[in-house]
């Protein structure tokens, strides 16, 4: 029933651990089938995984222009600041990149 699929946090961890080694939600959701005994034993269904997965992106993603916006605004406020980022590497759901700053 719809109201009883529940992801438990248990298994939040560790979604958001496989997404960020770069697993896929359909390879996840077969992993937790793997490990429940059945696809049938799994407390959630695959559209509820693939919610959970776009919101954890999401954040992710606000979490990289939140950092840039506050070297923005630091950067603004201090001309002496050198910012420098790299961008290392864009999977489907992460963008992993390096960031220094120093004074010029």
């Amino acid at each position: 029933m719809p109201g009883h699929r529940k992801i438990s946090e248990a298994d939040l961890i560790e979604i958001e651990n496989y997404i960020t080694i770069g697993i896929r939600p359909p390879q996840i959701y077969v992993a937790f089938a793997n490990t429940s005994g059945g696809y049938e034993n799994v407390r959630f269904v695959r559209k509820d995984l693939c919610n959970q997965v776009h919101r954890i992106c999401r954040g992710y993603k606000l979490d990289v222009e939140g950092a840039f916006k506050f070297f923005k605004e630091l950067y603004v406020t201090d001309l002496m600041l050198y910012v420098s980022y790299r961008l290392m590497m864009i999977t489907n759901s992460n963008i992993y990149f390096s960031m220094t700053s120093r004074a010029k």
